[in-house]
């Protein structure tokens, strides 16, 4: 079987509005992020990990921890996500992306597995265990080829569709979801 290059992304910021700076926020001595990153480690499936942070000054503490702990990270637009994670996988070029944010610390690793195992085996552009609500709000996850990605931040042009990943996509009727 041959192996697919899949890149596995989570987004990063600390300017929650609700709860700021809460992926910094720790238990037993370790940031919500720490936790949330090294339980993504566990993805077998995934052959790279990368932060996508922003250029804010805020958020230099994630790119500083996320390098401490030996993960690859991305810096981009705080507006133009879209942009953001696009720009972060560009130069991989992987053959599939996984997306989840960190403000989940605790999605679940079986969840990201199964998502990707099922996505290849029902060969679809996109998939995402989100688009009906079979799962609590904290364990979303999605799973795109690498040229759907690349389309979206091609054509996109609406506001939505740049302050969010995945809308454009979504709402493309040409795209197997």
């Amino acid at each position: 079987m041959v192996r697919l290059k899949t890149v596995l992304v989570t987004q990063a910021r600390v300017g929650s509005t609700r709860l700021p700076r809460k992926i910094l926020k720790e238990i037993e001595g370790k940031s919500l992020l720490q936790i949330h990153l090294e339980r993504l480690k566990k993805c077998k499936t995934v052959s790279k990990i990368i932060v996508a942070t922003t250029n804010n000054p805020v958020d230099k503490i994630i790119y500083e921890k996320a390098i401490n702990w030996g993960f690859h990270v991305s810096k981009g637009s705080e507006n133009d996500v879209l942009d953001r994670f696009y720009q972060a996988v560009k130069n991989d070029k992987p053959d599939w992306i996984v997306r989840v944010t960190s403000d989940c610390p605790l999605v679940s690793t079986k969840l990201i597995e199964d998502l990707i195992n099922f996505s290849l085996e029902n060969n679809y552009d996109y998939a995402a265990n989100n688009i009906s609500k079979t799962f609590p709000h904290g364990f979303d996850c999605e799973f795109m080829k690498y040229g759907i990605l690349e389309e979206a931040w091609k054509k996109a042009t609406s506001k939505l569709d740049r302050e969010h990943v995945t809308p454009y996509i979504r709402n493309n009727k040409k795209i197997k979801i």
